[in-house]
């Protein structure tokens, strides 16, 4: 079956902390890239504005060594067990997609254990026993929970953070300067995030919860993914007038924090007790957390922003041959 693109409404964030009823749609093409219609922004007949999703922003101006590594080491333990035969168009195929079929398989995993939290902290049923796979994360996230989270009150799970950059301005008036002008949509950036917490200072804390593998598998594009969601909500929350009074009596922007919650796993060993990246990955009951300094990260994430602009400038450049 062909893959066909998806769309998915979201709601904004700031419909639980504010009030509201905005929503963003979100677009998936058949081959993984993803975009945001800023609903919300739509002016009468208009179109509405479309930004690159974080994560497209990310991958499309940041090397990945990890991930370059790790597709080399695909290909090159696809070839060598067919060490001594015939290369045929089928094997080199076959060797390529290796990392793409690893990949889907753990992302699979990955969106199993969303949905597994995402079922816990909206309060459904669920047995948290099966899959047996995913049974030690689930106690460990219990414990997460416990621990880390227990004085924090849960704002809402799977929701959109937006933000278009330009001058400061109400969400209304943002809207109508985009219907004159849409190219200022283009000038932004969304995401979805997996929840968000008040904390009992009256700030936040924006969560994103990992499976990738390995003893830290907390890597910098996700430091700098997080980090774009907070930049976003602050925005966003100045844009609605969310400001709170602390001790000292001065008005300002909630305090926003952003951490990154990795379950523990790694690859199944073989026969030959080897790590097999073919095989389930067993997690741990454990928890890695990654307090991320997002003043730092935010600022490599707005570079980003300004080179994937970049990316679109190639026919502004007047080119000749002498």
């Amino acid at each position: 079956m062909t893959p066909e693109t998806t769309r998915i409404a979201i709601p904004l964030v700031t419909n639980a902390i504010t009030g509201g009823n905005d929503w963003v749609t979100q677009v998936t093409t058949p081959r993984g890239g993803r975009k945001y219609e800023l609903d919300y922004l739509k002016v009468g007949g208009s179109e509405s504005p479309k930004v690159p999703s974080v994560t497209s922003l990310i991958h499309g101006t940041i090397r990945n060594p990890v991930l370059e590594n790790w597709q080399k080491k695909n290909v090159r333990e696809s070839l060598t067990d067919n060490l001594g035969q015939t290369v045929t168009k089928t094997m080199i195929a076959d060797a390529f997609s290796t990392s793409d079929r690893r990949a889907a398989r753990s992302a699979a995993t990955g969106n199993m254990m969303h949905a597994k939290i995402e079922g816990i902290l909206q309060g459904k049923k669920i047995d948290e026993g099966k899959p047996d796979q995913l049974k030690p994360a689930v106690k460990a996230f219990r414990r997460w929970q416990k621990e880390i989270a227990g004085s924090w009150e849960l704002v809402g799970t799977e929701m959109a953070i937006a933000e278009v950059c330009g001058p400061p301005m109400s969400i209304k008036e943002q809207a109508e300067a985009i219907s004159v002008h849409p190219e200022l949509g283009a000038n932004g950036f969304a995401g979805t995030v997996d929840a968000i917490y008040r904390m009992p200072d009256g700030g936040y804390v924006v969560c994103d919860w990992k499976t990738t593998r390995g003893a830290s598998g907390i890597y910098s594009e996700h430091c700098l993914q997080i980090s774009a969601y907070v930049l976003g909500l602050q925005s966003m929350l100045h844009r609605q007038g969310s400001f709170f009074i602390p001790d000292d009596g001065e008005t300002r922007i909630p305090p926003i924090r952003a951490m990154v919650v990795r379950f523990v796993n790694d690859y199944a060993l073989d026969e030959n007790g080897n790590a097999d990246p073919d095989l389930d990955k067993v997690f741990e009951d454990r928890i890695e957390i990654g307090w991320v300094d997002t003043s730092a990260w935010g600022t490599l994430f707005c570079s980003s922003i300004l080179l994937y602009k970049t990316s679109n400038l190639s026919d502004t450049v007047e080119k000749e041959y002498i």
